[in-house]
């Protein structure tokens, strides 16, 4: 079965209670028992600081989401992260962002986007862009991946290349262009060009993750080729010239469960 990507939901910034924020009940997509939740959590610091994602935890319904791509942006204040989860039930959850080493007082906003993806690994590549317009975030792909990204700017709205937009828009938590867009391959690219290009200047970042197709389950393998089995010795001529052929099997190729 082929991959799908759907985008599901988008909160507003906002701040830290202590060490956490929390995102209730957004919604993460149909529950599919090999469905992957990708969370894009985009933060805007006080002041620079560089990429805090390694200070993140993200929980999306109580689950632990691995970081699959993450930028620093222009000046070290504009962060854009994707954090990924193997989430097989429910169709809402509540996204916790917990920060650590200090972290949650340098973050003034953080926001979160969430996509729901089949038919895919949890394991992703990862691309960053941060400084000029356009940002370049090129990855490799390959038939039915699945890439999702997410970037920031002050101001000015993103347009796309390489993946299809999900959203643009002004966060109404604070003054910052919040975007993302996601794309399934139906090639394979090596590298597969992924940019943005914003409007105006200011901070900005963006990264994109993509995550490999696996094989559908139950698909069988192939252990050995079909053929011709030839038994009991080679041919050759008998008594008074006769000719004989030895005994041949036919057999089907050999199949195991994937």
């Amino acid at each position: 079965m082929a991959s799908t990507v759907s985008f599901a939901a988008r909160a507003n910034g906002q701040g830290f209670s202590g060490t956490t924020s929390t995102f209730s009940g957004l919604s993460i997509g149909t529950a599919s028992s090999d469905r992957i939740v990708a969370v894009g959590v985009i933060l805007f610091l006080s002041s620079a600081a560089g990429d805090q994602s390694a200070s993140l935890a993200v929980t999306v319904g109580g689950i632990s989401a691995t970081r699959a791509a993450s930028s620093a942006g222009t000046n070290g204040q504009a962060n854009s992260c994707i954090y990924a989860a193997a989430v097989p039930t429910g169709t809402t959850a509540n996204i916790v962002v917990t920060a650590s080493g200090g972290a949650e007082g340098n973050i003034l906003l953080v926001s979160a986007c969430t996509w729901a993806i089949t038919g895919v690994s949890a394991t992703s590549s990862a691309a960053a862009g941060s400084g000029g317009s356009p940002l370049s975030m090129d990855c490799n792909s390959a038939l039915d991946s699945v890439g999702i990204g997410c970037g920031q700017a002050q101001s000015g709205g993103f347009t796309w290349t390489g993946a299809t937009e999900d959203f643009d828009t002004t966060d109404g938590g604070s003054f910052q262009i919040v975007s993302g867009a996601s794309f399934v391959g139906s090639t394979t690219q090596t590298p597969r060009t992924i940019s943005a290009s914003i409007g105006a200047g200011g901070d900005r970042s963006g990264s994109f993750a993509v995550f490999p197709a696996v094989a559908p389950a139950g698909q069988p393998t192939i252990k050995r080729s079909g053929g011709v089995e030839f038994m009991h010795g080679r041919g050759g001529f008998g008594r008074g010239g006769k000719v004989f052929m030895p005994e041949r099997r036919l057999f089907l190729p050999e199949r195991i469960a994937a």
